[in-house]
């Protein structure tokens, strides 16, 4: 349900990322100085988290680290 709910709030993502761990760096190179909100959607488990960043790459780079 939270996921129709996600793709009913932005039904026109600029980027979508099917497997972002591995494709950090088209990621990085995409939104590279870009400042934006992202989504982050867990097919898996149904949920999502919407952040913003400024530029956006280095906060989603955040969730790469451990």
């Amino acid at each position: 349900m939270l996921l129709k709910y996600a793709i009913k709030v932005y039904k026109y993502p600029l980027n979508v990322y099917k497997d972002p761990l591995n494709e950090r760096i088209i990621l990085r190179s995409e939104n590279k100085g870009k400042i934006g909100i992202y989504a982050w959607v867990n097919t898996f488990y149904n949920k999502f988290y919407i952040g913003s960043g400024n530029p956006i790459y280095l906060k989603l780079s955040d969730y790469y680290q451990n």
